[in-house]
This record gives structure tokens, C-alpha cells and sequence, in this order.
């Protein structure tokens, strides 16, 4: 991640909450109290932040380096069998690809059901207004 940037899921100051898989990984990444007050609170994390937290793995001086830095990771896993990494993966996911495999469709439909309520478009439109400002006003 590059510096002056933040990380994160603010979801729940547009009115939704955050879907159960990605709380599930939010977990697994950062842990499940700093996941808790991140998700509950919809907290952003600075590039600092997210580095203390274990959000991202590393800082990036500039989008060049960040690139690099992201090739030099993938690169890693030239030398490892795409299998046995796809099957690790899968491994430590078990539970949480079948907890979507089985509940995906409730998810989704309870996901727009929120997301269809008035009061939450209020929030998102408000939220997409605000952010076209900022941008507008950075140019």
C-alpha cells in the first residue's frame, strides 16, 4: 500500500453491514478485536495503521514501488506447485467457502433487502455526493 492512503470497510456509516464472509476474513487478517471496533465502527485505516494491524504487508513509497513490490510477492510463487498452494488456500478457507457455498443465496438476498431501504440509498447517495465534492474540489 502506498503511503497517504486508508484501508478498509466504512459500510456500516452508509447503513448496511458487512457481509459475514468478509467479517470472516477480516477476522483471519487483523484478528477479531481489532476486526470488531474496524467493521462496527467503519473505520479506515491509514497505510501506518494497516501495516500495525496486518491489514497489508508492506508500504510502498510510490505506486511504481507498490507494483514492484506486488510482482516480487507473486513472483515468490513461481517455484510452488499451483495445486498444492490452491489446496492449502482452500484448506485454511474450508469453512468459510462452505458456509457461502450453503448460505450464498440468503446473503445475497438479505443483502439487497438492506441495501433496497430507503434510508440506506439516503446514506449511499449522501456518501457518493460527498465524495464527488471532494474530488472536485482536490482538482
Amino acid at each position: 500500500m502506498v503511503q497517504n492512503f486508508q484501508i478498509g470497510l466504512n459500510v456500516v456509516k452508509l447503513g448496511y453491514s458487512t457481509p459475514l464472509s468478509i467479517v470472516q476474513l477480516m477476522v483471519n487478517t487483523i484478528g477479531h478485536r481489532n476486526a470488531e471496533l474496524a467493521l462496527t465502527s467503519g473505520r479506515l485505516f491509514t497505510t501506518n495503521e494497516a501495516l500495525r494491524v496486518g491489514l497489508i504487508d508492506e508500504i510502498a513509497k510510490d505506486r511504481a514501488s507498490a507494483f514492484d513490490k506486488a510482482n516480487d510477492f507473486l513472483n515468490q510463487f513461481k517455484v510452488i506447485p499451483p495445486i498444492a498452494r490452491h489446496f492449502t488456500k482452500q484448506s485454511m478457507r474450508r469453512a468459510l467457502l462452505q458456509d457461502v457455498s450453503i448460505n450464498g443465496k440468503i446473503y445475497v438476498e438479505d443483502f439487497v433487502s438492506l441495501i433496497s431501504r430507503p434510508k440506506v440509498q439516503e446514506l449511499i447517495a449522501a456518501y457518493m455526493a460527498n465524495m464527488k465534492n471532494k474530488k472536485k474540489n482536490s482538482n
